[in-house]
């Protein structure tokens, strides 16, 4: 009822209620705050509602208060939690002088009415969510006594008004945190009386204006966290009164400017999150009321000023993360005020100085991450405020002063990374704060002293990698209820495990391992509740895990179980496999917090012995490792339950009993090893359902059978199974069929880093289980002060961020063995200099960027060992003193710019083992003197341009076992004299020019893996002595000439996992042997000339995964062997001879995901059973002869691609279709197919091409089609749909670039609803009954290169808006209603750019031809191959049709160059104007039917690329120009039905047109005409007979765009031969056919 009283006290009040002036400006302040109040929709304790009232005085309202008139002076509902918006009444509150509305949620605009208030003086909107910009003019018109505008925290955007300076009483201007963008307005300079300027945490861009400097009375300067750059301006310095100076997180650049030491009041200074560089100046130094100096994250450089010393009040200096240099000044020690001192991440060296421990009230010390070295200061101990202290990964020495023990606030030590040495201090047992221990990688030892268990608050200690000895303190779970984290791995730490570890309720990680404890396993920890990581590997603990629990919960969230290599026995323990609740079904597991985050610490894995480093471990990491014990009995099932698991290794123990299948169930399994155990029977196939296993290791049992084929099985090598003599199939050499059993052999050494996981330790480094392992920051350059280091024997600097020139005082380092500056930024020449370093053993410098010459000084260097200088910029020539280099076993000079010949002498280096030159631009020949090379083990010199041919004495090298030479320029025959290479394992020769046959020889290198040859000119028969490489892996002879049969012996490389023979010209049959190779996963044997049919014997290729044996001439059946291919994924069989219908035992190879048959003559049915190939993804089967319906099952879930066109399929298209919402393209064209198009197929959301033009579907479209949202390509033409087309066509899919419907019975408007942004590529409508007119929002498709709205009944002007898109190719209007002129002036100085066809014919146009257009038609001017420069007419397989007088003829193929103009049967007048002449490069022209006059203008003689010229019937007279015969390739010519006269000239082209071409010109005489042109008798010319019509010449055309259409060549197609073989006639048509006829 209160609410009505107030709408209607508004309403008498708009109506004029109330005379006097006092009161009606008391209503006016009531009316504008009801109205603020009606616009509140949330107030949440009501404090406006229930007293914001017209029964009370407005003055009484809470937040108001009055001027003794009773006018509203101030304004405040700040903190009231109110919503709403802000009415423009509020701006009627003339007499305001204060408005708070801060900390509330209004949201909308600022009303304008709000900056028009003259009585103003502060204005606070803080903390909502208004969005507005301010306007330009807002202290222009009112706000000018404004002194306090506070405006923060909202979303406000724009630029900051210029006007602000208007508002000349301004003190404060916070507008921090909103969306303000564009520069700061240096007019701000002008408002010389503001104290405040906050414009911090927006977008803003530009410099900083120096004009700022004028506000001497600003005491604060926030324009921290935006988009600032240039330079800081030195006028700074000219605000004295400044208080705080914030400049943080922008892109500020240059030095700091010295004139900031003139602002002596300044408290704070951040600038740090810049790109700062110079030095700190050491005017800073006399800002002595500094409190804080943040300048963290910049590119500083240089020392730190001593007079930082002189800030005596500063609390926080944070310098971290720069590139300072030098010592640390012992002044550092006068900053006694200072709580937080950071100076990590630098370049920092020396000592620490021992002046720090002056520093009383420091709590913070972070001096990580620079090169300091020395020992560490027992002053330290002086520091008793120091709460966390952050030494970490520097040089320091020495051992941990025992002072560390007086630091009673110390919560957090890091002394990692260092090289300290000496027992932990017993003192540090003082520190009853102490929270956190990291001090690994150290070289600390002695024993952990007992003191430890005093840290009543410890949470974490890290005290791996060190040289610890004696017993784990059994007090260590009995000091602290927060302990957390134990790491003592990699010690020599001996005794138990103590006991007392079970009190420690709260912990999560401990990881003891590699050391030498001797224990039983502690199942006292089971009840651990939060425990996460168990890690005992690499000890010495025994005996069973049997006992019976004492809990019902045994490790619940363990994640980690680690007990490898020890000497536990007994069986697997069963109980704990039952209860790993964190490995059961835990998409996270119970990883849900951040405890990781916590942790330094990163994993390593061992693989086969050799450590690497795993970068991050997700939450959801979970594994188990017992191998290398004494387990015996067999795997239990319930393993299987562990669904969860990642990682299990059961390797190296005397496990029996078969693999259980339910290991199946582990679907999260990424590596399993069960190797070197006594299990037997067969490898479960439930295996296969491990999808995510990357690596897996059976070997060295007693497995028997075949080795499944499925999935991830697919990928495994002959490692994974070897030492099972009874296992069979893919990859192992033995067929499973064969009664042989080839001795498998074990794995070498030199495999390890290629093997599975065996086992894994863990390593505390910085940000490990959460954030991955982080390197170090070394940068900057190399200081040539390290030259002074005469006795230096290793400097090591490599993997850092280093830059500059590596200095030439190095040379004088004259003791150095081993120099390592690998993985830097170093450019600039190496020094010379280096070459007096005589004692050099090692020198690595790969992977920088060197540039210049290789100094032939290095030759000097006759101690060398090792030269690594691989990944760098090196240019020049090797240099020829590297021979001298005698003693040199590793030579990389890999992946630089080398260039000229391999020099002779390095035949010289007899000691070398590795020599890799491969990825330079060396040439020449390859020399004969590297036979010389004994020793050799790798020779690399592929990816160079060496040419000529192959030193036979590259068969000398016989330690040789790699040899890669590929991609080069060699040539001439392989040397017979490789057979000699009896260690050779790898050869790789592929990509040169290599001729003449494969060696026989080559059959000699028994111990070859992998042999490459692809890509030469090799010609001649493949040897049959190929089939002695029976340890062959990889055979690659594709890409030749090879020719003849594929020998029967390929069958005896029982070891071949890939075989490649593609693309060579070998004949005859597949040979049956091939079934021999069960262990091949891949074979390519196509583009050969291979018959016959596909032999049964290929169903024995067990192991095979991918077959391809497309483009050869196989005929007959696909076998039904082809069924037992359980393990086939891909296959491509297309482009042969096949025939008959697929084989049912074809759908049991559930695997496939790839079928590609297109191009046989494959028949019968498609059956049902296809829907049990479920991973099938890609399906092409068209241009077969397959009839029937489309079963439904066709549509799996997985299908992406179904390609069947060009069949006889019949029947619709199934509902089920629905089902495969990942299907991508689906073409069926050109089949038999009916009915209406299913609306379900507009859920296929991922639907990109839909073809199935050339069927007979009916119906209308349905709208569902416009869901698809992701449409590329929409071809239906040639199909009997009607109705309209979907309005949404213009702008459903912003990816639609083809849409073509052509030949339907579609009908109404054209959609004109193509939008800004429209992608379309073509249109294509023609053949439909569209009408209306052309839609003008096509102008939105720029990318548009073909329209096509021929033969429709579309009524409309000429499209001159058309003639501005840039990027049409073909324009067709034809055999529409279209009329007027096309005479209207151009809008654009360049019409139609692109054009190349241009056909408006059987319109009603009139008037004159259209000049403008054929004078600027530039595609259609001296262009070879037009302006058609991109492959845009591969996306389209429509064909273009010719009109043979009213007949059309498809053409199967155009041209790039193709272009034409027909603007025939249309109402055109006036002459044929002379500028056509222009067009140089036009193909076709048709001016026929029209009422054209005056000459044939003689510039057509221009047009020398000519081939069809059409000017009949029409009124043209005069004599046909001579300069016509310059167009020698005219081949088709109509002039008839004109009033031509004279002789018809006799010359080129023109000597092969018959008497049509002239017929209907009474004056015409001469040859072909029987009119002689002498005589006076004019024969009556004969008129065309209605029967000559369909055997006539080219009279006019039409088009079509589509596949490969105007893009690749004129051709007539195929439908033409028909009247030509029919009537013979006419000649100059039979030869064009003859010499064009080409097949798309």
């Amino acid at each position: 009822m209160e609410r009505l009283f107030e709408i209607f006290f508004l309403i008498q009040f708009l109506l004029g209620y109330g005379s006097a002036s006092t009161t009606n400006s008391s209503h006016i302040d009531q009316f504008s705050l009801l109205s603020l109040k009606s616009h509140i929709t949330s107030d949440p304790y009501n404090k406006l509602s229930n007293n914001w009232t017209s029964k009370t005085s407005v003055c009484t309202w809470i937040g108001v208060s009055c001027n003794p008139q009773n006018r509203v002076i101030e304004l405040n509902i700040s903190n009231m939690e109110l919503g709403g918006t802000i009415p423009p009444e509020i701006g009627n509150l003339s007499f305001l002088i204060s408005l708070d509305m801060s900390e509330n949620s209004f949201q909308g605009p600022i009303p304008p009415s709000i900056f028009t208030m003259p009585s103003l003086e502060t204005l606070f909107l803080r903390n909502n969510s208004v969005s507005s910009g301010l306007p330009v003019d807002m202290c222009k018109h009112g706000l000018h006594r404004l002194k306090m505008l506070r405006m923060s925290y909202n979303n406000l955007y724009g630029v900051i008004p210029k006007s602000l300076d208007q508002c000349s009483q301004l003190e404060y201007i916070s507008l921090l945190a909103n969306n303000f963008s564009g520069h700061v307005p240096p007019e701000i300079g002008n408002l010389t009386g503001l104290h405040v300027l906050a414009l911090g945490n927006n977008s803003l861009i530009g410099n900083i204006p120096k004009e700022l400097g004028h506000l001497n009375n600003l005491e604060t300067l926030h324009l921290g966290s935006n988009k600032l750059n240039g330079t800081v301006p030195k006028e700074i310095g000219n605000m004295t009164s400044l208080l705080e100076l914030f400049l943080w997180e922008n892109n500020l650049s240059g030095n700091i400017p010295k004139e900031i030491g003139h602002l002596n009041n300044l408290r704070r200074l951040w600038m740090g999150g810049n790109e700062l560089n110079g030095s700190l100046p050491r005017e800073i130094g006399t800002i002595t009321s500094l409190f804080e100096l943040n300048l963290m994250r910049n590119s500083l450089t240089g020392s730190i000023p001593k007079e930082i010393g002189h800030l005596s009040n500063l609390e926080l200096l944070h310098l971290g993360f720069n590139r300072l240099s030098g010592p640390v000044p012992r002044e550092i020690g006068n900053i006694t005020a200072v709580l937080q001192l950071y100076l990590w991440g630098n370049l920092l060296s020396g000592n620490i100085p021992k002046e720090i421990g002056r520093l009383n009230n420091l709590e913070i010390l972070d001096m990580g991450g620079n090169q300091l070295n020395g020992s560490l200061p027992s002053e330290i101990g002086n520091l008793s405020s120091i709460h966390t202290l952050y030494l970490w990964n520097n040089y320091l020495s020495g051992v941990i002063p025992k002072e560390f023990g007086k630091l009673k606030n110390l919560e957090d030590l890091l002394l990692l990374g260092n090289r300290l040495t000496g027992p932990l201090p017993t003192t540090l047992g003082n520190l009853s704060n102490l929270k956190k221990i990291i001090l690994h990688s150290n070289k600390l030892n002695g024993n952990i002293p007992p003191s430890i268990c005093n840290l009543t608050s410890l949470e974490f200690l890290h005290l791996s990698n060190n040289n610890f000895e004696g017993r784990i303190p059994q007090c260590l779970g009995n000091f602290s209820k927060s302990f957390q984290v134990l790491h003592l791995k990699e010690n020599l730490l001996h005794g138990t495990l103590p006991r007392s570890l079970e009190n420690c309720r709260q912990l999560l990680v401990l990881d003891v391992g590699n050391n030498k404890i001797k224990d039983v396993f502690p199942f006292w920890m089971e009840t651990l509740l939060q425990l996460r990581i168990l890690v005992l590997r690499s000890n010495r603990f025994n005996g069973i895990i049997l006992l019976p629990s004492k809990s019902n919960s045994s490790f619940p969230k363990l994640q980690v179980f680690d007990i490898a290599q020890n000497s536990f026995t007994g069986s697997l323990p069963v109980r704990y496999l039952n209860n790993f609740r964190a490995m059961i079904n835990a998409t996270e597991n119970i990883t849900d917090n951040d405890w990781f985050r916590k942790y330094s610490e990163s994993m390593k894995f061992v693989f086969k012995g050799l450590e690497l480093p795993v970068e991050r471990i997700l939450t959801t990491f979970t594994t188990i490792d017992m191998s290398e014990n004494d387990f015996s009995g067999s795997i239990p099932e319930v393993i299987g339950k562990l669904d969860s698991l990642r990682y299990l290794n059961l390797s190296y123990n005397d496990l029996t009993g078969r693999i259980p299948s339910s290991l199946g169930n582990m679907t999260l399994l990424e590596s399993l090893d069960l190797s070197t155990n006594q299990l037997h029977g067969e490898i479960p196939r439930q295996l296969t359902k491990l999808t995510f296993l990357a690596k897996l290791n059976l070997s060295m049992n007693n497995l028997e059978g075949q080795i499944p084929q499925s999935h991830q099985f697919s990928t495994f090598d002959n490692d994974s199974y070897i030492g099972n003599p009874r296992l069979c199939g893919v990859p192992l050499t033995k067929k499973c069929v064969e009664g042989q059993n080839p001795v498998s052999l074990p794995p070498q050494e030199g495999d390890d880093e290629f093997g599975f996981f065996d086992g894994f330790t863990w390593q505390v480094v910085a940000l490990g289980y959460g954030c991955g392992f982080l390197f170090g920051v070394t940068a900057g350059n190399i200081p040539k002060e390290l030259g002074h280091l005469n006795n230096l024997e290793t400097l090591h600097l490599g993997s850092n961020k280093l830059n500059g020139t590596v200095p030439k005082e190095i040379g004088n380092m004259t003791s150095l063995l081993e120099l390592f500056l690998w993985e830097n930024n170093l450019s600039g020449n190496i020094p010379k200099e280096i070459g007096h370093l005589n004692n050099l053993k090692r020198l690595w410098m790969g992977g920088n960027r060197l540039n210049g010459s290789l100094p032939r000084e290095i030759g000097t260097i006759t101690s060398l060992l090792e030269l690594n200088l691989m990944r760098n910029l090196l240019t020049g020539s090797i240099p020829k003193e590297i021979g001298h280099l005698s003693n040199l076993e590793g030579l990389h000079l890999g992946e630089n710019h080398f260039s000229g010949p391999v020099p002779r002498e390095i035949g010289n280096i007899t000691a070398v083992v590795y020599l890799y030159l491969w990825s330079n631009l060396l040439s020449g020949d390859i020399p004969k003197e590297i036979g010389r090379l004994q020793n050799i083990e790798i020779l690399d010199m592929g990816s160079n341009r060496l040419n000529g041919s192959l030193p036979c004495e590259i068969g000398n090298l016989t330690s040789l076992h790699t040899l890669y030479l590929w991609n080069n320029n060699l040539t001439g025959n392989i040397p017979k004299e490789l057979g000699h290479l009896n260690n050779l394992e790898t050869l790789h020769m592929g990509t040169n020019k290599l001729t003449g046959q494969v060696p026989k020889e080559i059959g000699n290198i028994t111990s070859l893996l992998e042999l490459y040859l692809w890509e030469n000119n090799l010609t001649g028969s493949i040897p049959k002595e190929i089939g002695h490489l029976s340890n062959l892996e990889i055979l690659h002879l594709g890409d030749n000439q090879l020719s003849g049969p594929v020998p029967r012996e390929i069958g005896n490389i029982t070891a071949v996992q890939q075989l490649y023979l593609w693309r060579n010209v070998l004949s005859g049959d597949i040979p049956k042997e091939i079934g021999r190779l069960n262990h091949l996963v891949i074979l390519d044997m196509g583009g050969n000339q291979l018959n016959g049919s596909l032999p049964s014997e290929i169903g024995n290729l067990t192991s095979i995964q991918t077959l391809y044996l497309w483009n050869n001439y196989l005929s007959g059946i696909i076998p039904k062997e082809i069924g037992k291919l359980k393990y086939l994924e891909d296959l491509q069989i297309m482009v042969n001879r096949l025939t008959g219908a697929l084989p049912l035992t074809f759908f049991n190879v559930t695997t496939l995901k790839s079928v590609i048959l297109s191009d046989n003559m494959l028949s019968g049915k498609l059956a049902r059973e296809i829907g049990n190939l479920k991973s099938l993804q890609t399906l092409y089967l068209s241009n077969n002869i397959l009839s029937g319906n489309i079963p439904g099952e066709l549509f799996t879930a997985n299908m992406i691609t179904i390609q069947i066109s060009h069949n006889f399929l019949e029947g619709s298209i199934p509902l089920d279709i629905e089902r495969s919402q990942n299907l991508n393209y689906l073409n069926l064209a050109e089949n038999n197919l009916t009915g209406i198009l299913p609306s379900t197929i507009g859920k296929l959301s991922n639907l990109k091409t839909i073809i199935l033009h050339s069927n007979k579907f009916n119906g209308n479209i349905p709208s569902s089609i416009c869901n698809l949202t992701s449409l590329e390509f929409f071809h239906l033409s040639n199909n009997t749909f009607e109705g309209p087309i979907p309005q949404c066509f213009g702008n459903f899919s912003k990816f639609l670039q083809v849409l073509h419907l052509k030949e339907n019975l579609l009908h109404g408007p054209i959609p004109s609803t193509f939008t800004q942004g429209c992608a379309l590529d073509s249109l294509n409508l023609n053949s439909n009954q569209f009408e209306g007119t052309l839609p003008r929002s096509l102008a939105n498709c720029r990318q548009l290169q073909v329209l096509d709205v021929g033969n429709n009944k579309i009524k409309d002007g000429f499209p001159f808006w058309m003639e501005t898109l840039p990027e049409l190719r073909v324009l067709v209007l034809r055999y529409n209603s279209f009329n007027g002129t096309i005479l209207l002036p151009s809008k654009s100085n360049s019409s139609f750019p692109k054009l190349q066809v241009f056909d408006i014919a059987q319109n009603s146009f009139n008037g004159s031809l259209p000049v403008r257009y054929l004078n600027n038609f530039r595609a259609m001017i001296n262009a070879t191959v037009n302006m058609t420069d991109k492959d845009w007419f591969r996306k389209y397989d429509e064909s273009m049709t010719f009109v043979f007088k009213g007949l059309e003829q498809p053409v199967e193929r155009i041209l790039t160059t193709f272009t034409t103009i027909d603007i025939s049967e249309n109402n055109f007048s006036s002459s044929i104007p002379e500028v056509l002449g222009k067009l140089d490069s036009l193909r076709y022209l048709n001016f026929s039917h029209n009422d054209l006059t005056g000459h044939i203008p003689s510039s057509l003689g221009n047009m020398t690329l000519l081939e069809s010229l059409d000017l009949s019937t029409n009124q043209l007279h005069g004599k046909i120009p001579r300069q016509l015969t310059s167009l020698t390739f005219l081949a088709k010519l109509n002039l008839s039905m004109n009033n031509l006269e004279g002789q018809i000239p006799q010359s080129h082209q023109f000597l092969t047109f018959e008497n049509d071409s002239y017929i209907g010109n009474e004056g015409l005489c001469g040859f072909p005409l029987t009119k002689k042109c002498g005589e006076g008798q004019n024969p009556v010319p004969l008129q065309p007979q209605e029967d000559d019509e369909e055997f006539g010449f080219l009279d006019g055309f039409t088009w079509q765009a589509v596949a490969l259409g105007y893009a690749c060549g004129f051709a007539f197609g195929v439908t033409a031969g028909h009247f030509m073989l029919r009537y013979g006639r006419p000649k100059w048509l039979v030869g064009f056919f003859e010499g064009f006829l080409m097949y798309v």
